[in-house]
């Protein structure tokens, strides 16, 4: 790295100022999709704990 280069940034050396930081694009699932898993989710985790309720 050049002398004027760091100097120019008022001799910040954190790597933040000299690295370039590539964002990508991320997709997420719909929230209804999501939300339609959970409740998924919750109704198998309900049936389980019937289950063991009924073991007891």
């Amino acid at each position: 790295m050049p002398k004027a280069e760091i100097a120019a940034a008022g001799y910040d050396l954190s790597i933040n100022t000299y690295k370039k930081v590539v964002h990508e694009a991320k997709t997420h699932r719909p929230p209804k999709e999501i939300i339609a898993e959970l409740k998924s989710l919750e109704h198998e985790i309900a049936d389980g704990l019937d289950e063991l309720e009924r073991m007891l």
